[in-house]
């Protein structure tokens, strides 16, 4: 009797551990279509933050908030309208804030199920609140999908870049419509 309950016990400790180390997934949606992917190890979804700034979701560090974060990680969508219309948009925005911002397209992400990103950076020294951004643009449907990694200083941003093509990397579209309430 004692020997099995021991098993047992080492058996339910197994998979809660298993369980725990499980990566969690965090469900978007555009008006036209939903995805996922999985957020980074050690990483939390911030609704609040998300709700406040209009994004469709926000994930930082556990041990942070969305103030205090050196690096944050902000989906969001444009709607009817095509990649390069969206880059354009982000590019003008930047440049109206700071005019000698550092602007490149720096490469190409595949994610395993296919989803294409094109990732763009934005680099100021001038601005403010996250001056240093690695935007990834993903045509789905008729919306781009942006998913934004965002730092307040440049050293944050590069340690955060192979975090979020991991990130990327796991991206999934759905193709299920989402009706939201308004």
């Amino acid at each position: 009797m004692r020997a099995s309950s021991i098993i047992a016990a080492l058996l339910l400790s197994l998979s809660v551990g298993a369980w725990a180390e499980e990566p969690l997934s965090i469900l978007g949606y555009t008006s036209a279509a939903s995805f996922w992917a999985e957020m980074p190890k050690g990483w939390q979804s911030d609704t609040a933050a998300a709700k406040k700034i209009g994004a469709i979701f926000v994930l930082l560090p556990k041990t942070y908030t969305f103030n205090s974060a050196p690096i944050v990680i902000v989906a969001s969508a444009y709607h009817n309208t095509t990649v390069e219309n969206a880059m354009s948009q982000d590019s003008a925005s930047f440049v109206a804030d700071d005019p000698a911002i550092h602007i490149s397209s720096v490469r190409r992400v595949v994610a395993k199920k296919g989803a294409q990103f094109t990732v763009r950076q934005f680099r100021s020294e001038k601005l403010k609140q996250q001056g240093y951004e690695s935007v990834a643009y993903h045509q789905e449907g008729p919306d781009v999908v942006v998913l934004t990694l965002s730092a307040q200083f440049e050293p944050a941003l590069n340690n955060g870049i192979p975090i979020f093509d991991e990130m990327l990397a796991t991206f999934e579209s759905s193709k299920i419509k989402v009706k939201v309430e308004q």
